[in-house]
């Protein structure tokens, strides 16, 4: 199982994808990989700044945001 995470780990460091979140590092030991990646910010944060705009613009980021996590 370790050689195809590592393998996988290798193609991360290459591949941008942009509704993927951005890999940044990677630590070995002899059990674990832990993989380190760009910070996120809770849904709810988000959604809040979106308070000002309209209720059909906060509805097509909303179906946009489903959208892109259900495929």
């Amino acid at each position: 199982m370790k050689p195809f995470v590592q393998n996988a780990v290798r193609k991360l460091r290459t591949t941008r994808h942009p509704d993927v979140l951005k890999f940044m590092d990677v630590v070995e030991s002899d059990s674990t990989i832990y993989i380190m990646t760009e910070r996120v910010r809770p849904l709810s944060g988000i959604i809040s700044q979106y308070s000002s705009k309209s209720a059909e613009e906060k509805e097509d980021w909303l179906l946009w945001g489903l959208q892109k996590i259900s495929v």
